[in-house]
């Protein structure tokens, strides 16, 4: 498992970029696992976030985050993953966002929001 942290600078279009957690876009890769010996249970947690803007430009701010959660015991493994965009407009914040869960490789929920919330002058 990579773990990242770092902030880059984008010299041709400005944007700044801070980025955290898993290294890669798969958070499957980079879990990282501990035992529970008295429970029989495995358990693991994989994140990143990446924060962004161009300076020039204050509506260009977006944060997004992802992470991962699994648990495990005996011929058992349960997931849950979670996705969160926000950002705004001139006249909204935005907030775009996705829950899953899975029983081994099977999805059997998903959840998504695709909410715009008024500034009201803000």
């Amino acid at each position: 498992m990579k773990i990242r942290r770092a902030i880059d600078h984008e010299l041709v279009t400005g944007e700044i970029v801070h980025a955290s957690g898993v290294a890669g876009d798969d958070l499957k890769d980079g879990i990282r696992r501990v035992r529970l010996d008295d429970l029989g249970l495995e358990y693991g947690q994989g994140m990143w976030r990446r924060l962004r803007i161009d300076p020039r430009d204050p509506l260009s701010a977006t944060a997004e985050n992802r992470a991962r959660t699994e648990f495990a015991r005996d011929g058992w493994r349960v997931a849950t993953e979670t996705r969160m965009k926000v950002s705004a407009t001139a006249t909204e914040f935005r907030l775009e966002a996705k829950m899953l869960a899975y029983e081994g490789e099977t999805e059997v929920f998903k959840r998504t929001w695709d909410i715009a919330i008024p500034r009201d002058l803000m």
